[in-house]
């Protein structure tokens, strides 16, 4: 399908699994593209996680309203002080069916007025393609541990099933403790070796809540060089196809 939109860069920070750093890489992600243009991060995750994080409204309307039409988009958008433009999310969108063309729908518009848009996806297969096919870019966070990669490779499996490996950018290792463990040194270089690891990460801190809540990142100049690094390297690169299908061969496990 050819895009309408081929000026605006719709991010997708999409895992099959919460708990994964997606919540704080999509608010690194508008952060950093804040500071180069206009950004919208839309909350598509019923955890709201971003939602609370950022303390967006959670009585008004939300992005189900908007989905369903009964919420104009710009009544739902919340703008924080670094101009950041936020659509808080919905505990109930899950029983949406969200497709790729209702997507388009509601947010082709607003694809004319920002530069960037981020979605913070729902962490369910059967909840991916429509983010995945919508967006341009597709950013796959992980946890460096035994836990997290196999589903990353669940992730990278839906990407090429549904067509979409050309639009992965890579996998960001996300919450990375300082000094790094044994383990986690060791699956850093196999991401770097195989081909779709960013080398940019996202640290793990005490101060991502505070800066969540304040939304943004100009108070917090390490946390901002890290964003930047993040989102530079997220428009720069695609992973290639045959690195994304060796990391499944690798670490997918099929029951």
């Amino acid at each position: 399908m050819m895009r309408s939109f081929p000026m605006t860069e719709i991010i997708a920070v999409a895992s099959s699994k919460g708990g994964v750093g997606k919540t704080t890489t999509s608010f690194s992600l508008a952060a950093a593209a804040a500071s180069e243009g206009s950004v919208m991060v839309v909350d598509l995750d019923p955890s709201i996680s971003l939602t609370t994080q950022m303390q967006l409204s959670v009585t008004g309307p939300n992005v189900q309203d908007v989905l369903t039409g009964t919420a104009a988009l710009e009544d739902a958008l919340f703008a924080t002080k670094e101009g950041i433009l936020a659509i808080p999310g919905s505990r109930d969108i899950y029983k949406l069916d969200v497709t790729e063309e209702l997507l388009r729908d509601t947010f082709g518009p607003a694809l004319d007025e920002v530069d960037t848009m981020i979605l913070d996806t729902r962490p369910a297969l059967e909840a991916l393609p429509a983010a995945m096919r919508f967006a341009t870019r597709i950013v796959i966070p992980t946890y460096l541990d035994g836990v997290s990669m196999p589903v990353t490779a669940d992730t990278i499996h839906l990407a090429l099933e549904i067509g979409v490996a050309g639009s992965v950018a890579g996998v960001l290792a996300t919450n990375v403790r300082r000094p790094l463990t044994k383990l986690a040194r060791d699956l850093y270089a196999s991401l770097q070796e195989s081909g779709v690891g960013l080398e940019a990460v996202v640290w793990n801190t005490v101060q991502w809540p505070t800066a969540l809540a304040s939304g943004g990142l100009d108070g917090f100049p390490e946390l901002k060089e890290a964003a930047d690094a993040v989102y530079r390297e997220v428009l720069q690169r695609i992973a290639p196809s045959a690195a994304l299908r060796r990391y499944e061969e690798a670490w997918r496990k099929v029951d």
